[in-house]
């Protein structure tokens, strides 16, 4: 069974085309060069990150918790690898 999900997006009408051109060009369809430019996007942007997605998951679940605060990223890692 396949794990894809129907999402619907807008593009720019010149983007559109390009991705259209890629398309016929590399005989792949849209949803591959969509899903693999994202995953792209992702990797470069987790990569930049200083949290993981794992932290900042965490972060997001204590953020409406009263808590600590923490001076550098570095205790702040520390407290987080602890949960």
């Amino acid at each position: 069974m396949r794990n894809y999900i129907h999402i619907s997006t807008t593009l720019d009408k010149n983007l559109l085309e390009r991705v259209n051109e890629f398309c016929e060009k590399a005989e792949r369809t849209k949803s591959w060069i969509i899903s693999k430019a994202v995953e792209k996007f992702l990797d470069e942007k987790e990569a930049e990150s200083v949290f993981s997605t794992d932290e900042w998951n965490k972060i997001a679940e204590l953020s409406g918790e009263k808590g600590k605060s923490f001076l550098t990223t570095k205790q702040a890692k520390r407290h987080l690898s602890g949960l």
